[in-house]
This record gives C-alpha cells, structure tokens and sequence, in this order.
C-alpha cells in the first residue's frame, strides 16, 4: 500500500505540468501585427520626428510653470489615488493567487469544561465530567494537475498589468489635461492682449473718423461703419476673459486646489506655448504600445482567456496530499501516548 501510494503521488507531480484551457496569445488580427502599424507616420511637417517620446512629454514647452501643475496634479489628483489603490488591490490578489501553490498549514487549540455523552461511545456508565482539549496541526497541499492554480496566477498577473495600463492612462488623462489647460490659458492670454491692442487701435480711428465727419471729409456711414469694428472688437474681449477663467478652473480641478490658491492663479502667462523641440511620434507599432487603454484591454483579454483555464480545471478532479496530527483527551492526559492521533494520506474531490 505504501509503494501505491508513493506511485500515486509521483504520478501526481508527473501530470502537474498538465494546464487544460487555451493558451493566451495576442490575435493574428490584431492592429499591432499589421504592416501598416510597422512603418512610420506620414508626416509632411517639420513639426514632428520619428522618435520615441519621453515619459514627461510636457517639458517639450520648457515651461516651469507647467511642469509645476503636473506634478501637483500627479500628486493630488484623487482620480490618480483611486487608480494607485485598484493598483495596489490587483498586487494583493496576485499574491493570493500565487500563495495557493503554497502548502496550507492551520494549527488549532480548543479547552473547555464538560461532560462527553455515554451513549455516543455506547458506554453503559456516565462519562466523568473534566477539563476536554483538542489540539492539531493541519498541512494540506493541492497537486495542480489540470493546472487550475497556475491558470489563477497566470489571470492574476494579467490583471495586475492591466491595472498597471488604468493608472497610467489617468496619469496620461491628467497630464494632458493640466498641459491643455495650461496652453489654452496661455493662447487666450495672447489673444486677449491682441484684442486689446487692435480695440485701442479702433477707438483712435473711430476718434480720426468722428474729427472727420466733424470737418465735412467724411460721411455718417464712414462713422457708423467704424463705430461697429469698435463694437465688435469689444465683444470678443469677454470671450477671452471666460476662456482663461475656464482654463483656470480646469486647472485647479485636476491638481484638486481652489481657483484663488496662490499659484493657481497665473497672470503673467500671455503667449502661447512654443514647442522646444519637435512632437516625437515614433511609429505605428510604438504607439499602440505606448497607449494604456489598448495596453489595459490587451491584458484583460489574457486575464480573460486565463480564467477560462481555471473554469476548465474545475471539471476535473482536485487532488490534495494532506497530514494532521494532534492531540485529544482531558487535560490531566495532555500528550499521553492515548490522547494523540496522526494521519496523513492523498485526498480526491
């Protein structure tokens, strides 16, 4: 019985490596594996390169204001905290799933005061009454043959990353929100300036038009016509005016501040932002795998498909190899040689 039982367990460890389920592999007709995503961009400007982007991409504008908002929002954004705490759970169900590999091992200890019934050990006397303990040591472990566990890991890992790509895409969304921001309160701070300056300009020439009219060398018309340049340039000032509020809005929103905290509230930003350098946009390839949501839907399809390896091995038997020992008795017997008990042996479900 020993020899079988040693064979049934070498033949245990032999079917280990045996993994039921289909075996997780990126599509043939995936956009990535396309020709097209191989080659580079088609670019007429001289406003972009064939290179791979830095991770900081928004210091192309050399703006120290800027690269301060960012890594204000990167800090306090609460969307960025949530997604670091998904980020944080999905690391912790990776070492669950990875813990199940390990043997199982509970250790128990039970004492009370009582009396054991006669007629459950069909004694004809009257048990006496004591102190009743129990103590034991369980280990179980689990031989993955149909590999249930290792599909669980292999989903739990694939989770893990795409919870990576969910982070890094609210840190993509946050950033670039905070450099939109940024460069749309700058242009409109350039803009507005400009409709300052033409709205002064008008008001001289309404001014030259009226004196004029005034002199018998222009018409009503002349002064109508340029009354209403004056108007229209007037109109579009408190156009300007919202866009930079709103930009600032937006700003504080995402770094998760007041509008009127100091350093929020920008007023010397009056020129759009110039690129330092040109947009690096590497090729088709690299920008698939660059993007965290295609990276994030990628790996879900692998936690996926993993998952049903694990639904699969649940068809099959579970095999465990177990051992407890222990002890039971009252308490004036504690670890007599009649009060201990052991056993250890293959379990099948």
């Amino acid at each position: 019985m020993m020899r079988r039982g040693g064979s049934i367990v070498l033949l245990s460890l032999a079917l280990a490596a045996c993994e039921v389920g289909p075996d997780y592999q990126v599509p043939d007709t995936a956009e990535v594996n396309a020709p097209a995503a191989r080659g580079a961009f088609v670019a007429e400007s001289a406003a972009v390169i064939a290179q791979e982007p830095d991770p900081q991409w928004w210091r192309i504008y050399r703006s120290a204001v800027l690269d301060r908002f960012v890594t204000q929002a990167l800090a306090a954004n609460t969307d960025l905290r949530v997604a670091d705490a998904n980020l944080e759970r999905a690391h912790a169900i990776l070492e669950v799933a990875k813990a199940a590999r390990q043997p199982n091992v509970t250790f128990d200890f039970e004492a009370q005061y009582g009396q054991l019934s006669a007629e459950q050990y069909l004694s004809p006397r009257m048990v006496p009454t004591g102190v009743l303990y129990d103590l034991g040591l369980t280990a179980s472990y689990e031989v993955d043959i149909f590999g249930r566990i290792a599909r669980g890991i292999e989903a739990a890992h694939a989770q893990d990353e795409a919870a990576v790509a969910a982070r890094d895409l609210v840190r993509v969304t946050v950033a670039a929100s905070v450099t939109s921001a940024y460069t749309d309160y700058c242009s409109a701070g350039e803009e507005l300036a400009s409709a300052r300056r033409t709205l002064a300009l008008e008001r001289h020439r309404l001014v030259f038009v009226r004196r004029l009219f005034a002199a018998g060398r222009s018409t009503s018309l002349d002064v109508t016509q340029f009354a209403g340049d004056v108007a229209q340039v007037e109109s579009s000032i408190p156009t300007f005016e919202a866009q930079r509020r709103n930009a600032l809005f937006l700003i504080a929103t995402v770094t998760s501040r007041p509008p009127e905290t100091p350093g929020i509230a920008i007023t010397d930003c009056r020129n759009a932002g110039i690129l330092a350098v040109p947009i690096p946009v590497g090729d088709g390839a690299s920008l698939l795998r660059r993007r965290p949501d295609v990276r994030e839907a990628e790996r879900v399809l692998a936690a996926m498909t993993a998952r049903i390896g694990v639904a699969t091995a649940d068809l099959y038997p579970t095999v465990t190899l177990g051992a407890t020992v222990g002890s039971t008795g009252v308490i004036q017997d504690f670890l007599k040689p009649l009060t201990n008990r052991y056993g250890f042996g293959p379990g099948i479900n």
